[in-house]
């Protein structure tokens, strides 16, 4: 459904997609609106999350049964440009990112208990998070970061690609003109094309 959803152009709310991974969301209403809020017009929700979220500086090391100091409860979403984390209480609103183009890993380790825990870490260049959560949930979360990942490296790749041809087509138009094998006004027309203006 979310696939079809994406195709007619519809953007799914964050609640529908909490729903869709099975989180509750009757706790987070202020989160959810808030996350809501912070959505770009050009920002398509892929994933989102309930979860127990800790910043940590870049670098540190991952430590399942271990207790983090500062962890709040909140909405993670991932989009096709970022991953943030929001936690709204009483209007109170605490937000952090990590854009995909700065994402450096993820590690997983799973807890030992019955409950079938895990601690996702999603390490950034300045920063990065650890997720308390469901494994399966944080499995499939951590996937889904994985793929938008790729995307966006191949997306920026092909701009990166697009825009050395556009300017090598631009340098041979502007050798024809200069050599008079085309007019200033044919060399404007195709410039505006090639540039897409």
């Amino acid at each position: 459904w979310h696939k079809q959803a994406l195709g007619r152009n519809v953007r799914l709310s964050i609640k529908d997609v909490l729903k869709q991974n099975g989180c509750t969301t009757a706790m987070y209403g202020g989160s959810i609106k808030a996350a809501e809020k912070m959505l770009l017009p050009d920002e398509t929700v892929i994933s989102a999350l309930t979860s127990i979220v800790a910043e940590l500086p870049s670098g540190n090391q991952i430590h399942p049964n271990t207790h983090i100091k500062d962890k709040e409860s909140g909405v993670v979403v991932l989009t096709n440009k970022r991953l943030f984390f929001v936690q709204s209480i009483l209007g109170q609103c605490h937000s952090k990112e990590i854009l995909l183009t700065d994402i450096q890993s993820i590690d997983q380790k799973n807890v030992i208990d019955i409950m079938m825990s895990s601690v996702l870490r999603i390490q950034g260049i300045t920063i990065s998070f650890e997720m308390d959560g469901k494994k399966k949930q944080l499995s499939a979360f951590a996937d889904k970061i994985n793929q938008e990942r790729i995307q966006s490296k191949s997306a920026g790749a092909h701009a990166a690609n697009s825009s050395v041809g556009s300017l090598d087509d631009l340098e041979k138009l502007a050798n024809l003109m200069d050599k008079g094998i085309i007019t200033a006004e044919e060399f404007e027309t195709k410039k505006k094309q090639i540039l897409g203006l």
